[in-house]
């Protein structure tokens, strides 16, 4: 299954359909975003994908009812952490990073371990788990918008600057 991961858009609508049509071009089946939506508006391309999505709230979300609300009709936005399973894999989704403990706990008992907020490119093999930051698809704080799509059957995740 191929999983399209996606983190702090902050609103950048440029960039958030951009990063749907990758999505789409590339048949992901679904999209997890790592928090940081900000507005409810701001979902709405996800929502025109007609692709799975789960999110996470992040820090900077702070219509978090309306943004619940706006996605009940094509997913589902939870308070992180958030566990799940896709393709019969274990993601943990949230936005901040993990602290140590947390994550070597973390890394035992999921596949994935999907974040934002750092909008930095994170790719880390642990024992077992996968740790993923796609970057900042906004690209105001670094200059360079990035997603990542992550195969489950080979366990290959790439980034893609949109």
């Amino acid at each position: 299954m191929k999983v399209g991961i996606i983190a702090d858009t902050h609103d950048h609508m440029v960039k958030i359909q951009k990063a749907v049509r990758i999505f789409k071009r590339a048949n992901v089946e679904a999209i997890v975003h790592c928090g940081d939506f900000v507005a409810p508006f701001a979902l709405r391309p996800f929502e025109q994908a007609k692709i799975q999505f789960i999110g996470v709230f992040g820090n900077n979300d702070g219509e978090k009812e309306g943004l619940r609300n706006f996605v009940k009709t094509f997913g589902t936005i939870h308070h992180p952490p958030y566990t799940f399973t896709l393709a019969d894999r274990k993601f943990l989704l949230c936005h901040s990073p993990l602290s140590n403990q947390d994550l070597r706990e973390s890394c035992y008992k999921h596949d994935y371990v999907c974040f934002g907020h750092t909008h930095q490119i994170t790719y880390e093999k642990t024992k077992k788990a996968l740790l993923i930051n796609p970057g900042e698809a906004c690209g105001w704080l670094y200059g360079t918008a990035s997603i990542g799509i992550l195969d489950t059957e080979t366990n290959k995740f790439s980034t893609m600057e949109i």
